[in-house]
């Protein structure tokens, strides 16, 4: 791609010459074993062709089969996505019966630290859904409120709940 000027060029490429492209195929590359750039036409391929190929390749070919390993992934993944997306539209009680919730506070208890990112991590849980955990514990008094890229302070004894 064209680049503004020879300090971009150099920024991307670590030397110059991508500021004179023309567009259209033309191109720098670095040929294996060397480090200087070479100049040259590749193909030009249009956004429409793209689409094109696209639309034909879905259309005139199956779905792609992964590995079982692979799918599982991609499965628990969009389950998450899933989740995350009807707990955003939804007010959703938190209630202390909740399992999420109790597990949220065993996290707590074990780690003696109160953050969103840490129950994400722990629980491996959505940005989402973590924060809201926290804020339903700060509204009953467990934790304090945000302070930033710190911890929340923990302000009960978690060994009472």
């Amino acid at each position: 791609f064209q680049v503004a000027s020879q300090v971009d060029a150099r920024t991307i490429l670590d030397g110059k010459g991508a500021e004179t492209l023309i567009g259209r195929g033309d191109m720098l590359f670095t040929p294996p074993g060397t480090s200087k750039l070479v100049r040259a036409q590749g193909a030009f391929v249009s956004d429409e062709e793209v689409q094109d190929l696209v639309k034909f390749l879905k259309e005139n070919n199956q779905p792609p089969v992964y590995a079982k390993e692979v799918q599982a992934q991609i499965d628990r993944a969009a389950k998450e996505d899933d989740e995350e997306t009807e707990d955003e539209g939804v007010e959703g009680d938190l209630g202390d019966d909740d399992e999420l919730y109790q597990k949220a506070l065993d996290v707590l208890r074990s780690t003696k630290r109160a953050s969103t990112s840490m129950l994400q991590r722990r629980l491996r849980i959505g940005y989402n859904r973590a924060a809201r955990i926290m804020d339903k514990m700060e509204e009953k008094g467990i934790v304090g409120p945000d302070n930033g890229s710190s911890p929340r302070e923990i302000l009960t004894d978690l060994d009472s709940l």
